[in-house]
């Protein structure tokens, strides 16, 4: 409240220097409080916009000097014109004007005034309203000031942080609603901490954004990066993404432009997106896909063929069909291609460095790479040496990763994949062969925080556990080592999708 602060503090807080007085006995420091009556009912005040998970702390010190009748109120319809005042808000105003005006109205009228239960107790009030993002009421608080501030100076603060459940907005003030006497605040202060997700998305299948399930920090730069990690065009209300050779209306499920291989896909419209399957299917960039089978063996193609874009098929069956219909000159279907796992040869043959520099640091120490939705490659440094480590009773072989920093201006959305490696070597102590597997995340958070940070991630290693077999001749054990490849995962599932071996790799990306 002091002057030396007013141009800060009036850039914040509302309703300032119509209460500001001088009251050396009231005031917390040095000397200027704010002085509410039956007149002038609503204090300090001030808005804020606020995102799920944000907390808030709210306090402030409150004077009075005896009396009572407290328990006699002001009007409920001045009262509510005060606290809508307080925030721009006008009965009859502009269009904004009585938007927040009818806000608080709509509020009060579920509320009511608190009033007193003390007559010797002034209804001054701690108070806060939040509001969701389209300003309908969904809850409030409020703290009493108590006989403690009775020629004294009470500190009043809420019992509990107020955490935000959704997107919207919390107007935090003060208030006197007895038709008596006069109370005097000062230092009211207002904390937010803002939770450290500043955004979140979710989608429906086909890539339309769930609004009611979606929010962004006002304060942050906007993430446009949504499906599949391309650009959701939302100016001039277009609503697309935008994929490079054709753009996307996930509304209507349909491109804007005729897909090139139509042709090959005479059963659907060519307009069609994903094949109708988007559970199973991602089309990165609207063009088309080349088919391998497990070993890496090339066995079909769609139209375009060789774009950079792969599906691997597992099923025997599938894959010696689709190989004889391609000798034949055939076009595989969208059918065919949804039958596999789909990547890219980027991330493959990122895949296969990440492996192969493991394996030249001695397959001790861990190596990562992040693959972004251009095709740039960011590497990572190479960890620390790992070491066999016990806890509970259970020993394991544990190494630390270094994990790549995003390129200026990407986010997390702008990343195809996240490559990281688990050891390769095989450690023997204490009659005991110690070794990590690709399919088994990391003991601990590290693998977890990644999983949960980036949408796609792949661990190359060793897949599977090592084989100690005793040996009839010998009272030394072999120790085979499981084969080496890729294990691909899917957002924050640490169960693996997919496997590859090295020698598959080669094949595919040769």
């Amino acid at each position: 409240m002091e002057l030396g602060n007013s141009s800060e503090e009036e850039g914040l807080f509302s309703n300032l220097p119509e209460t500001r007085e001088t009251f050396v006995g009231a005031a917390q420091s040095p000397d200027k409080v704010a002085k509410l009556t039956s007149a002038q009912p609503v204090g300090p005040a001030i808005s804020l916009s606020v995102s799920p998970g944000d907390t808030i702390k709210m306090e402030g010190y409150a004077y009075f000097e005896g009396g009572n009748g407290y328990s006699s109120t002001t009007t409920l319809a001045s009262f509510v014109g005060a606290v809508a005042g307080a925030f721009g808000g006008v009965n009859g105003g502009n269009e904004v004007q009585q938007t927040i005006y009818n806000s608080f109205d709509n509020a009060y009228g579920v509320l009511g005034l608190n009033g007193s239960g003390d007559d010797n107790v002034p209804a001054a009030y701690l108070n806060y309203i939040f509001f969701d993002k389209n300003m309908i009421y969904k809850r409030s608080g409020f703290k009493q000031i108590s006989s403690a501030g009775n020629f004294s100076k009470e500190h009043v603060v809420f019992d509990n942080d107020i955490i935000i459940s959704e997107q919207g907005f919390i107007f935090c003030y003060v208030t006197m609603e007895s038709a008596t006497g006069a109370v005097y605040w000062d230092d009211f202060k207002v904390t937010l901490s803002e939770h450290p997700i500043i955004s979140s998305h979710t989608l429906y299948p086909y890539g339309a954004p769930i609004e009611a399930l979606s929010y962004e920090r006002v304060s942050a730069l906007s993430n446009d990066k949504l499906y599949q990690g391309k650009e959701f065009i939302k100016d001039m209300e277009l609503e697309t993404y935008d994929f490079g050779l054709r753009m996307y209306d996930p509304l209507t499920v349909r491109t804007w432009q005729i897909d090139p291989g139509a042709e090959a896909y005479y059963r659907m419209s060519p307009y069609s997106w994903a094949a109708g399957n988007p559970i199973s299917l991602i089309d990165p960039t609207g063009a088309f896909t080349e088919l391998f089978n497990e070993n890496g063996k090339k066995i079909g193609e769609d139209e375009n063929g060789n774009d950079g874009n792969v599906s691997i098929i597992t099923n025997k069956d599938d894959a010696n069909r689709i190989k004889k219909d391609y000798k034949k000159g055939g076009i595989a279907s969208a059918e065919d291609v949804a039958s596999g796992f789909q990547t890219t040869k980027a991330v493959l043959s990122e895949a296969l460095n990440v492996l192969e520099r493991t394996e030249a640091n001695g397959g001790m120490s861990e190596e990562s790479s992040l693959v972004m939705n251009d095709g740039k490659v960011v590497r990572g440094e190479t960890g620390e040496k790992g070491k066999v480590t016990e806890q509970g009773g259970f020993k394991f072989l544990e190494a630390g990763t270094s994990v790549p920093q995003l390129p200026e201006g990407s986010t997390v959305a702008d990343v195809a994949a996240m490559i990281h490696s688990h050891l390769t070597a095989v450690v023997e102590q204490d009659g005991q062969a110690f070794q990590q597997d690709a399919t088994r995340p990391s003991v601990g958070l590290g693998d977890q925080v990644t999983f949960n940070t980036y949408s796609s991630n792949v661990i190359v290693g060793r897949l599977g556990p090592v084989k100690v077999i005793p040996q009839s001749n010998s009272t030394v054990p072999k120790i085979q080592p499981a084969p080496l490849g890729a294990a691909f995962y899917k957002g924050s599932n640490m169960k693996a999708v997919f496997t590859i071996r090295k020698a598959a790799m080669q094949n595919i990306i040769k």
